[in-house]
């Protein structure tokens, strides 16, 4: 089992990522970002919560017959 989250704009890891692809393509960061939301079904980003419940329900009991899958937990950048 694998979890594949979306943006998730409280992290580190987005932030230096948007920061560094904004340079990379001489964008402002936030721009480039909302850019990026509007190319997915859902329009947002992922919460730090959604991703934690995600993981939570993937070690439940309730996964139990789910093998060797991806779930994105991605807003439907998966689409793209």
């Amino acid at each position: 089992m694998a979890l594949s989250p979306g943006p998730v704009p409280e992290t580190r890891m987005s932030q230096v990522l948007g920061r560094s692809l904004a340079e990379y393509f001489q964008s402002n960061n936030k721009a480039l970002f909302q850019q990026m939301l509007s190319g997915t079904l859902q329009g947002r980003p992922q919460t730090v919560a959604e991703i934690a419940s995600a993981a939570l329900f993937l070690v439940s009991d309730q996964s139990s017959a789910i093998i060797g899958q991806i779930l994105n937990v991605d807003g439907g950048m998966a689409f793209y």
